[in-house]
């Protein structure tokens, strides 16, 4: 049966053009800085398969006549081979309420088709996928609902009065905790949402937040049914049916936009105490069937798992005990990888007596503490550093880098909270573009670091 697995699963990348172009190469590990000594993990978080009501085109599995799961395999197979192909090492998939409250946890695991399993004691907690070329993906259970919980390691108990879809989508501190004692880190999803007040945030004391998510870009053209914008955004997506000297996995550029309202909250409620940030991919291969000039659809795993990830970095053994912690920590970083691997960056502070405060970190405040950042090695040239300071009106540069300069320093001169921004123009990629197209050239978001919490 694995065998079989691993034919399919080669055959499906290679005639899915993981590779054909690209300035990043997605199968190369992240090269770290000369002082850090752990490893750096291409991660997904926030991810939707086939326990998902939405997913796979609304038809995630079926239920047949004798009760057991039918789950779309195809769907499935895409799903896993394109997690291969990218090299991706680490996923937290998040499952909607539907499917997921009404099956077994550890049938939940089964169906994924696993090559191995996390066990602890009678649960299933996680696995692995081992893929053509013996590269290993972890995968560890989670849900998406009104909050998201990453890496459960079983159904959450129920909550007084209410089953276990109810328990799963409810939005209260007793359902945060809830989530916490079920072995898992619990997020605010979509942050950019009004539901999520900072007071009602604080209350439910989340673990992380979600400071990106692409579906708060693709809503703001389709969910509002704005003409203007609809029209605006399907001219834009001409040019990647039709010209076939444009590369169609940089669609992404024609909407790919800084979710300003999340970034304000986040600097809003760094204030009281450390918020993580991730940047949640939320695929579910059910935007657009339509097929690109590639032969692949609009919305498929293969392009959209590419186009970013989170970099979680990992000291000693990698578990699924490290990885939560790092993330628990803020040790991971956002990464727009369609513009260029995140190679060597690295963001620190360095007190005057010379103890190294590292990203995610809260320390006191010391006068004449510098924050040191490292540019990635062979970064688009006109890539730009920002240091960056928590106010209740959001982010405020404190510091610009050069695009020359390797480094960028700042001596801190008050308490505060600071996180680093890298942003570019994608001039190192017109040669995918042939052309110079104008819309596609403006500033966007590379990498977003965790903060640094000077106090």
């Amino acid at each position: 049966m694995n065998c079989i697995k691993i034919a399919v699963f080669a055959v499906l990348i290679s005639t899915s053009a993981f590779a054909k172009w690209s300035p990043w190469l997605p199968s190369v590990e992240m090269q770290n800085s000369p002082t850090q000594s752990g490893r750096w993990l291409r991660s997904l978080i926030h991810m939707h398969s086939v326990f998902s009501h939405d997913a796979c085109d609304g038809k995630p599995q079926t239920t047949n006549e004798d009760g057991t799961i039918q789950i779309n395999q195809k769907c499935l197979d895409q799903f896993k081979a394109a997690l291969c192909g990218h090299h991706i090492d680490v996923i937290f998939l998040t499952e909607h309420r539907t499917h997921m409250a009404h099956t077994d946890f550890n049938n939940v695991l089964r169906h994924y088709q696993l090559d191995s399993y996390l066990i602890d004691g009678p649960q299933m907690i996680g696995g692995e996928i081992s893929c053509p070329d013996f590269h290993q993906v972890k995968l560890f259970p989670g849900a998406e609902n009104a909050l998201m919980p990453l890496g459960l390691k079983t159904h959450p108990k129920l909550l007084p009065g209410l089953n276990m879809e109810s328990t799963y989508g409810n939005l209260s501190p007793a359902a945060s905790q809830n989530f916490k004692d079920a072995g898992a880190l619990v997020g605010i999803p979509h942050l950019e949402n009004e539901r999520y007040s900072i007071e009602r945030i604080l209350k439910i004391d989340p673990d992380y937040l979600e400071i990106y998510n692409i579906h708060a870009n693709i809503e703001q053209i389709y969910i509002k049914f704005n003409p203007i914008k609809i029209g605006a955004f399907l001219a834009r997506l001409t040019g990647f049916l039709l010209n076939p000297l444009v590369k169609t996995d940089l669609a992404y550029l024609s909407f790919l936009k800084e979710t300003k309202a999340s970034m304000r909250k986040w600097a809003q409620l760094v204030a009281h105490k450390r918020f993580p940030g991730i940047m949640g991919s939320d695929i579910h291969r059910n935007v657009l069937k339509l097929r690109m000039k590639d032969g692949d659809r609009f919305d498929s795993h293969r392009r959209m798992i590419r186009w970013f990830s989170n970099y979680i970095y990992v000291t000693g053994e990698v578990t699924r005990e490290s990885i939560m912690k790092s993330i628990s920590e803020g040790r991971n970083m956002g990464v727009f990888e369609i513009f260029g691997s995140p190679n060597g960056f690295e963001f620190k502070a360095t007190k005057p007596n010379g103890e190294v405060i590292e990203m995610g970190a809260e320390t006191n405040f010391v006068k004449g503490t510098v924050l040191t950042v490292r540019l990635p090695d062979n970064r688009p040239k006109y890539a730009v550093p920002y240091i960056k300071k928590a106010t209740s009106r959001g982010w405020v540069k404190v510091a610009k880098g050069k695009r020359k300069k390797d480094i960028l320093t700042y001596v801190v001169k008050e308490p505060g909270v600071f996180k680093v921004d890298i942003r570019l123009r994608p001039l190192h990629m017109t040669r995918y573009m042939i052309t110079k197209i104008g819309h596609l050239l403006r500033r966007y978001p590379w990498i977003y670091s965790n903060p640094i919490y000077l106090r």
